[in-house]
């Protein structure tokens, strides 16, 4: 019962506490009145399921962008200090003088500017496909069976 109760229920605020009114309803195996006892609790437990359900998120982009190939440390450290990365990261904050600013620093002083966007395949890393007509295949004949019954 829970397993339907609970769809969808990750990415609302206190919806598992409805999850639970509604499962502990429908079951009937303690009144639904109880209940409201855990309602102050859940809401630091509600603040928990946020923090975990962020840091997980987080360990994720750095597994998937390790298993990708595109994680680089020291855009990392950059990152992690306030820095801006990448000109795309510059677009979207509405700070592309600095950004112009910041690599033109780190050139003078030697060094590497920051990497391009690297997230997809090179034209070179596709294969080309040749689309043609598959040859005609005769298919094997079936082996004669029993007759079939009337």
């Amino acid at each position: 019962m829970l397993l339907l109760t609970s769809k969808g229920m990750a990415g609302v605020p206190g919806s598992s506490f409805l999850a639970l009114s509604a499962t502990a309803a429908a079951l009937g195996i303690f009144p639904v009145a109880g209940v409201a006892l855990l309602l102050g609790a859940d809401r630091l437990m509600d603040s928990m399921r946020v923090v975990v359900n962020l840091l997980g998120n987080c360990v994720a982009t750095f597994v998937v962008s390790k298993w990708e190939g595109q994680f680089d440390r020291s855009v990392m450290v950059r990152a992690f200090r306030g820095e801006i990365t990448n000109h795309d990261s510059a677009i979207m904050l509405g700070v592309e003088d600095d950004f112009e600013d910041q690599e033109l620093e780190r050139i003078s002083g030697g060094q590497e500017p920051s990497p391009k966007f690297r997230g997809g395949p090179t034209p070179n890393d596709i294969p080309e496909f040749q689309m043609s007509r598959p040859a005609h295949v005769s298919l094997p004949e079936a082996a004669p069976g029993p007759a079939p019954r009337e």
